[in-house]
């Protein structure tokens, strides 16, 4: 086996610690003050002018903390969860909605996505305790003022940013 001498190891070695971090530097900006990509949101809510207000409360927060997001607004429960596919990183749902209700569409969800993090929007309080029952994060209270929802939104990006890990793998020369 060909020795190599030991500066020259440590040269590479060196050379890809600097490119592994590089990267990583170049990676978090990409993906930005979160430290992961785009985030997928969905507004399940039947009533429009409050599904409109709650994606235009996402893009605020979005704008004001640097944040990639794409908000999807969704009219029930029946429609997210007939052909749900994981993917979704927080899913904002309303409780009572004509199709199906948010907790029967959380069933749903929860059976094939442990990971979405879901907030549910609703008019009546006594909800909550119920929502704890499919994981989820929290409720908010309607009519959602923006300060209250933003709160929620730090909340769940706090919760999305611990489930981040980032792992640097350094090879290390061994000599017997």
């Amino acid at each position: 086996m060909h020795k190599q001498h030991p500066q020259t190891a440590y040269r590479k070695y060196a050379v890809l610690i600097g490119t592994v971090l590089e990267n990583c530097d170049k990676n978090e900006s990409e993906r930005g003050k979160g430290g992961w990509g785009m985030l997928k949101i969905a507004v399940v809510e039947d009533q429009q002018e409050v599904r409109d207000e709650l994606c235009r409360f996402i893009r605020k927060y979005a704008a004001e903390n640097s944040l990639q997001v794409e908000a999807v607004p969704i009219e029930d429960g029946a429609v997210i969860a007939a052909h749900y596919e994981p993917g979704w990183d927080i899913i904002f749902m309303d409780v009572e909605m004509p199709g199906l209700d948010g907790f029967g569409a959380a069933e749903k969800i929860r059976a094939v996505d442990g990971d979405a993090v879901l907030v549910f929007v609703t008019n009546m309080a006594q909800y909550a305790i119920k929502g704890y029952e499919v994981d989820a994060l929290d409720y908010v209270l309607k009519p959602v003022p923006y300060f209250a929802f933003s709160q929620q939104l730090r909340k769940v990006e706090e919760q999305l940013r611990r489930r981040v890990r980032h792992y640097l793998a350094l090879p290390v020369a061994v000599s017997y």
